[in-house]
């Protein structure tokens, strides 16, 4: 599985004569392309009331890979699809993933529709697959905003705070056995602590949040769209159902720590209202990116209570292991879809994402430092900005001041800064 990715970046305008402007862009070069993306006739008629807003999600099991090669090549025709194709080659040749990244423009509420696309159904003829499904070529949603794409600094002990919402009602969820897979995904791993709340309210979840500090937030619950905006149904002390809002929510995260990771194990938590004219922050999903979470996981429309205990096991699984989260993400698709290809639960997971390589463990090491107060050093990757490492040598000539290659695993300290790939390190 690939611990690096290329990044290859896709925005939507509008164009003056009819249709969409697709713009690319990868690390070394830019192409754009003019798209119709009809949803009222042809190959993606089936995909209609999706795009429309519908609150049914419509029957799709039997044409996914015909589905997904048609909005393909919507999203990826002519120069766009050429640089696509170029930059899968050239991430294959580095022994590096492709991670396709869709941006979503929040001031355009005209191009708010595309967000309803189900894009992880996305068919790649060449590469044989859907790109989601794959770990190499994960795919992900930026909702591009007026702040800076920062990552958050995942540290042991990783403490996990789980919100379950069951109510009293006809549709009971099987939270406890997706708590469960949950806690046999973790089970050994010493620097995992888990915190659940039962019955959880707005109420209990802010107080927990404020007495301690985590690092994940995982909901377990019901999640509709109603009335131009997304809300998780929380529960209140005698079960009663008790909406709340995604900028409600968005208030209730918001503390001195954080949260790096938020996931939303709720139907519709990731949708973009039906209302014509609801944004992208109008979705529970969205209105947490809006608020500053770096990580969103949610479900773009219903999923069954076996995909989603399927899904958050497999998630939990691939974090602990280390992967970057949009990795573990495609991991836990795959996962729902080998076990049952044909329903459309394995394409309602999406991951929002807005740093990138985002993973919860690293390697950090304590060490002492013979090589003086300071060290400056060439590294071959661009990720170890606030870590630890260790030094098992001198790093350069002292004399010259001038740095020599190294392996970035023989510096010390705690990495402070960087231009492209030079970097200083403190002494400890």
């Amino acid at each position: 599985m690939p611990k690096r990715y290329f990044d290859f970046s896709l925005g939507f305008e509008n164009t003056a004569g009819g249709g969409y402007l697709v713009r690319a862009a990868s690390r070394q070069a830019e192409a754009e392309s003019v798209t119709g993306l009809t949803f009222d006739s042809g190959e993606l008629k089936a995909l209609g009331p999706l795009v429309r807003g519908s609150d049914s999600v419509p029957c799709i099991s039997d044409n996914h890979e015909a589905l997904g090669r048609a909005l393909f090549a919507a999203l990826f025709p002519g120069p766009v699809g050429e640089l696509y194709s170029a930059e899968s080659q050239a991430a294959k040749d580095a022994g590096l993933g492709l991670r396709i990244r869709l941006h979503f423009r929040p001031q355009s509420p005209e191009l708010a529709w595309l967000m309803r696309v189900p894009w992880e159904l996305l068919f790649d003829e060449n590469n044989g697959g859907f790109p989601a499904l794959n770990p190499s070529t994960p795919i992900l949603r930026h909702l591009d905003l007026l702040r800076p794409a920062s990552r958050f600094p995942f540290k042991s002990p990783i403490r996990i705070l789980v919100a379950m919402a069951d109510t009293l009602g006809p549709i009971q969820l099987q939270l406890e056995d997706e708590l469960r897979r949950i806690e046999s995904a973790l089970s050994g791993r010493k620097r995992f602590e888990v915190k659940v709340i039962g019955r959880a309210s707005p109420e209990i979840l802010r107080q927990e949040l404020t007495r301690s500090k985590y690092q994940i937030v995982h909901f377990m619950g019901h999640g509709i769209t109603d009335s131009g905006e997304g809300s998780l149904i929380f529960s209140t002390p005698r079960g009663q159902a008790r909406p709340v809002a995604g900028k409600e929510l968005a208030h209730l995260l918001q503390v001195t720590s954080t949260p790096g990771l938020v996931i939303l194990s709720a139907c519709r938590s990731a949708a973009t209202p039906q209302d014509h004219r609801a944004t992208p922050l109008a979705g529970v999903a969205g209105a947490l990116v809006r608020s500053g979470q770096p990580a969103v996981i949610g479900m773009q429309f219903d999923v069954n209570d076996s995909a989603a205990i399927t899904f958050s096991g497999r998630l939990y699984e691939q974090l602990a292991e280390g992967e970057p989260i949009e990795a573990a993400v495609a991991e836990a698709r795959l996962a729902v879809y080998l076990a049952n290809s044909n329903s459309t639960n394995w394409i309602a997971p999406v991951l929002f994402l807005r740093g990138a390589d985002q993973r919860l463990e690293g390697n950090p090491v304590k060490a002492k430092n013979p090589a003086g107060d300071s060290i400056r050093l060439r590294v071959e990757s661009n990720e170890v900005e606030g870590r630890d490492i260790e030094i098992l040598g001198s790093t350069g000539d002292r004399s010259s001041g001038r740095p020599r290659k190294v392996d970035a695993k023989i510096a010390i300290g705690k990495i402070i800064a960087h231009e492209g790939l030079i970097i200083a390190a403190n002494k400890k």
